[in-house]
């Protein structure tokens, strides 16, 4: 039904998104916005070329301000917490779904791809100190931090 039936959809998302400068606190709007375009961009992750077009749409206004986010999110080496992680996770899900056999939208001027693999890089250096991390073990392999270190192995290893 996107974007024909649901067009106001994509705008909606992204002023729930917002910009890391504008941020009011509300990491739970933040995260669900993302995981709503998520699921947008999940629905073209298999489709042709062709048929990509929307996707095509959603990366070029979306990249723009989901990457700051990203740079701002794994940035501070210290910020561990659970919210920052599950917006990351999110980032890093999106960015899976809208590159999956294609790199929609991106040229080396206007919208470089450099700046996702910096965002990449620094999640997998991103020390996880022992004492912060859930003593649990199967809490643990659930945490959002190595949840975020997987998603980011899985999109270099494609």
């Amino acid at each position: 039904d996107y974007p024909q039936k649901w067009g106001n959809l994509l705008p909606t998302l992204l002023n729930a998104i917002g910009t890391p400068d504008e941020f009011d606190g509300s990491a739970l709007r933040v995260h669900n916005a993302l995981l709503a375009l998520r699921k947008l961009c999940k629905r073209y992750e298999y489709k042709s070329k062709e048929q990509r077009g929307p996707l095509n749409d959603i990366v070029q206004i979306s990249f723009p301000l989901l990457l700051p986010w990203g740079q701002k999110l794994i940035s501070n080496p210290n910020e561990l917490s659970v919210e920052a992680a599950m917006m990351l996770k999110q980032i890093l899900k999106i960015f899976w779904s809208s590159t999956q056999f294609y790199l929609p939208g991106f040229d080396l001027q206007n919208n470089p791809i450099a700046p996702w693999f910096d965002i990449i890089y620094a999640t997998l250096a991103k020390p996880l100190p022992e004492k912060d991390q859930p003593a649990d073990a199967v809490e643990r392999n659930s945490w959002p931090w190595w949840k975020c270190k997987k998603w980011a192995i899985q999109i270099l290893s494609r």
